[in-house]
């Protein structure tokens, strides 16, 4: 018997001074850099297919297999997003300091004023822009919190014959080893 991990929920805050997302580890996809470690039971010690409540019949354990492989995919989108949304701040950040250093200094002419101004303009509207991005990202990670919360009440820590593995695994267009306990 074997035991399927646990999902953590990604981290991602909007601070004052930009967006903050925790960083996947790297060379794991996101569930699987997320996802604690389970101990399994020796199929040998239990009789085949003699269901237990924390036991998985076939079913359950590929839906449970396809919604981790889902929330794995989506943990990394989410960290990319996440991460050029950190840069786009940062721009945004040095674009606005500059523009703050450069509105204190005289303008010689009206020229200067009004391409200054078309400058701050255009950082008003990347401005918007990146709020509106960042809102949708805010909707998204708190879809995949609720997701990951639906997950672990289903799946984590849950035990499943390695035979109702083999059963399903055709089923499964990725290899589901990933997200069992070793």
């Amino acid at each position: 018997m074997k035991r399927l991990f646990g999902i953590a929920a990604l981290s991602l805050f909007v601070g004052t001074s930009g967006v903050h997302a925790q960083e996947p580890k790297k060379g794991r996809g996101l569930v699987g850099a997320l996802l604690g470690v389970g101990a399994g039971v020796a199929a040998a010690k239990m009789k085949p297919n003699n269901y237990g409540p924390n036991d998985l019949r076939p079913e359950a354990l590929r839906d449970c297999l396809n919604n981790a492989h889902r929330l794995d995919e989506g943990g990394e989108k989410l960290g990319a997003s996440a991460t050029k949304i950190k840069a786009e701040g940062k721009s945004i950040d040095a674009e606005n300091a500059t523009l703050e250093r450069d509105g204190k200094r005289e303008f010689t002419d009206q020229a200067e004023v009004d391409r200054y101004n078309a400058r701050v303009r255009a950082l008003k509207t990347r401005i918007a822009s990146f709020n509106t991005e960042v809102g949708g990202h805010k909707e998204k990670a708190a879809r995949y919190d609720r997701d990951s919360d639906e997950f672990n009440k289903q799946c984590a820590g849950k035990k499943y014959f390695s035979s109702d593995l083999a059963a399903i695994r055709s089923q499964l267009n990725f290899d589901p080893d990933k997200y069992a306990a070793k």
